[in-house]
């Protein structure tokens, strides 16, 4: 007896992608993951939507550093002129600078100069050691650098020359470690003095300089000053292989999924978000991790030189090729895009993509375009959408097939984006 030759069926699906889970750029990614995204925002996380606006408040000639003080007052860095308020209060040399204020005095380090605006006083700090970053905490002010380390005198940070023997509560101090490579940065997080070398982090125990102690806390360390930022207690940073959060046992890899290059970064937060401008060596981008949900986004190619926050109202600023640029201010207008995974539906034969469906909610004047690609291609804009309202959007496409799909959004305007579904044949793996 002889069968008959079995008969190719084709299957129907639909394949549905419903919220979203931030930036993938990783080979294997999850169901709602990206692999590229621009002037995206997770606010409204698992839905997308266009990043904030950025208004430019203040053009510069050559713009180095920037600050907020306990006032709320901005302070910077153009050229040589430390500038407060708007006002240029005295004379700095160019370059990246370490600033932070103890009391209404602005410390401005590696130059060993302060700007006390209680008394509106512009001067040198005398008999001051070689620093090249600084902290406050605790009524003192903390330095760093190559090996040393070191603290002034409590309640006045304008010295640090005072050794009276024995010492008492203070007393100056300092310290030097032995492991090798120059400090690269100092911060407070959370309540706490920590200073990073590339490979290694210490943190400071004591309350005075009697029972100070340096001591090493992990033999993974940060790369980079100024991506050091405190958020609620943890603190984040870039080191040799990445981004890192840090809770207190040891730093934590977070940014795997960005697949990128590390080579320096400048880093700041609006009390929620770790804003991070890296350059790979190539290209700037800016990545923002939302500390909520553990999730990367990309907004553009900003290339920051200094971020600084107004805490009191979480506002963000940044020092931007000249411009000091308040985040989620303005009326820019942001042309946004996503890249959806590669879609293999895990099926070793050959598909044919048939239609697209968009959910989306668009507000007036707001357009939005769908494009496809196939098996690496190009993209292909499908459909232009203007319509209004939270809806689902469907565009036939020509049916091709593929052995992967891609689909890529772009919109203009007030656009959130709930998901989309692909109507798909499966035919033979053949």
């Amino acid at each position: 007896m002889f069968l008959a030759r079995a008969v190719s069926v084709k299957k129907k699906s639909e394949a549905l992608t419903l919220g979203f889970k931030g930036l993938n750029r990783l080979p294997a990614t999850e169901n709602g993951e990206l692999t590229a995204m621009t002037n995206i925002s997770g606010r409204y996380s698992p839905v997308l939507t266009s990043r904030l606006p950025r208004e430019v408040i203040r053009e510069l000639t050559s713009g180095t550093a920037l600050f907020v003080a306990g006032n709320g007052k901005l302070c910077w860095v153009d050229g040589t002129d430390f500038v407060y308020d708007g006002v240029v209060k005295g004379t700095v040399s160019a370059g990246k600078k370490s600033i932070d204020e103890y009391a209404g005095i602005i410390l401005i380090f590696p130059d060993k100069k302060y700007y006390n605006y209680n008394t509106n006083t512009f001067g040198n700090i005398p008999n001051c050691p070689d620093i090249d970053y600084i902290c406050v905490h605790r009524n003192r002010a903390f330095g760093c650098k190559g090996n040393a380390f070191y603290a002034s005198k409590l309640g006045d940070p304008l010295t640090w020359n005072y050794f009276p023997v024995p010492l008492v509560e203070d007393s100056c101090w300092q310290s030097d470690v032995g492991e090798p490579g120059d400090f690269t940065g100092i911060i407070v997080s959370p309540d706490q003095i920590k200073v990073a070398k590339s490979g290694y982090l210490y943190e400071l125990y004591g309350d005075k300089p009697s029972n100070f102690l340096l001591r090493k806390a992990a033999n993974v360390g940060y790369k980079d000053y100024d991506s050091l930022v405190d958020i609620n207690g943890t603190l984040y940073g870039l080191s040799n292989d990445g981004f890192r959060r840090y809770t207190g046992s040891v730093p934590v890899l977070i940014s795997d999924k960005l697949n990128e290059k590390y080579v320096s970064c400048v880093a700041g937060t609006d009390g929620t978000r770790y804003y991070a401008c890296l350059y790979n060596g190539t290209e700037y981008s800016l990545y923002v991790f939302d500390t909520s949900t553990n999730l990367w986004f990309r907004e553009d190619n900003l290339n920051a030189q200094a971020f600084a926050c107004r805490k009191d109202a979480h506002e963000l600023y940044a020092l931007a090729d000249n411009r000091i640029i308040k985040f989620n201010s303005g009326t820019e207008t942001i042309t946004a895009s996503i890249e959806s995974e590669k879609f293999t539906e895990w099926w070793l034969g050959k598909k044919v993509s048939k239609s697209v469906k968009v959910m989306a909610d668009l507000e007036a004047d707001a357009t939005l375009k769908i494009y496809c690609a196939v098996d690496d291609g190009p993209y292909k804009l499908e459909e232009t959408i203007t319509a209004t309202g939270l809806r689902s959007y469907e565009t036939r496409i020509t049916p091709q097939r593929c052995d992967s799909f891609k689909v890529k959004l772009e919109w203009t305007g007030d656009v959130k984006v709930y998901g989309f579904s692909r109507e798909l044949d499966f035919g033979s793996t053949n």
